[in-house]
């Protein structure tokens, strides 16, 4: 289910100035808005969840297929280098989608763990049908699969480490004050 973090958004609000009074003020607001969603509310934000998990995955499957020519026609290097830049970016792209839309933790660690699992089957089966498609016009690949797909996986979770990280220290700097 998609929730509200008030512990974000009261940290936020104290970030940008608001005094305590107003930041408890709105925060009881939101959590009374939250109580009095309708059913059809609450099943509509799951069924945003899912549509919008599912457009990930099936755009990761689109940008991975995109990238079966540079697969086929380049060294390692240069495919894991390629390979490498398209997963920071969709990691970040993903991360970003998963943060703005206010997942709970359950469903933030599931997304989490779910898509680069999805990405990580994507990435081995477009090695596998590229090498069927070179093996067809007569190039030989010689590519390690597991090193690749390691090697995407790796810079696709790296904008969410770095999130992290960042949120980590900014939970700390606040605790300090």
């Amino acid at each position: 289910m998609i929730s509200t973090n008030h512990k974000k958004i009261s940290h936020r609000l104290k970030k940008r100035g608001w005094d305590s009074h107003y930041i408890s003020k709105t925060i009881t607001i939101m959590k009374k808005a939250e109580k009095n969603n309708k059913n059809k509310v609450k099943v509509l934000d799951a069924i945003i969840y899912w549509v919008i998990l599912i457009f990930v995955l099936i755009g990761n499957m689109i940008l991975l297929v995109g990238v079966v020519p540079v697969i086929i026609e380049m060294p390692q290097l240069v495919v894991i280098l390629v390979l490498s830049l398209v997963g920071i970016c969709f990691g970040f792209i993903i991360d970003t989608l998963i943060k703005e839309i206010n997942l709970s933790t359950h469903h933030y660690l599931f997304a989490g763990v779910l898509i680069p699992v999805i990405a990580t089957i994507n990435m081995l089966y477009v090695i596998e049908i590229s090498k069927i498609i070179a093996g067809k016009i007569g190039i030989i690949i010689k590519l390690n699969p597991l090193l690749v797909t390691f090697f995407y996986i790796l810079f696709f979770s790296i904008p969410h480490v770095i999130y992290k990280i960042k949120e980590k220290k900014e939970f700390l700097t606040t605790k300090a004050m």
